[in-house]
């Protein structure tokens, strides 16, 4: 099961976020390539996403075209620190993230 955590805090999910998300901020905390179809999709519902992967390269197409609403970080995603130091960045650049999805 996926886990979603609000700006509140609060654990939801998948289900339950299946909502509108339109200029919400979604960080998301992928390995490989599974962050990219899910953040076309956050992205053609008009949300901003934060997104921490082991490699970026294939989100080079998402980047041209969302370039405003789209923050790739390439970091190792089973190091601890190393996706808190994504998130923070993610979180500085959009001011606030209102969805955090870990695997």
């Amino acid at each position: 099961m996926n886990d979603t955590i609000d700006r509140q805090g609060a654990a939801r999910d998948e289900n339950e976020c299946a909502t509108i998300v339109q200029d919400e901020v979604w960080c998301l905390v992928r390995p490989g390539r599974a962050s990219r179809d899910e953040a076309v999709a956050l992205l053609e519902d008009g949300a901003r996403v934060g997104i921490i992967a082991d490699d970026v390269e294939p989100l080079a197409t998402l980047v041209a075209v969302y370039y405003d609403r789209i923050l790739p970080v390439e970091t190792n995603v089973r190091d601890t620190d190393a996706v808190e130091r994504g998130i923070a960045l993610a979180r500085e650049h959009f001011g606030w993230i209102d969805r955090l999805r870990t695997p």
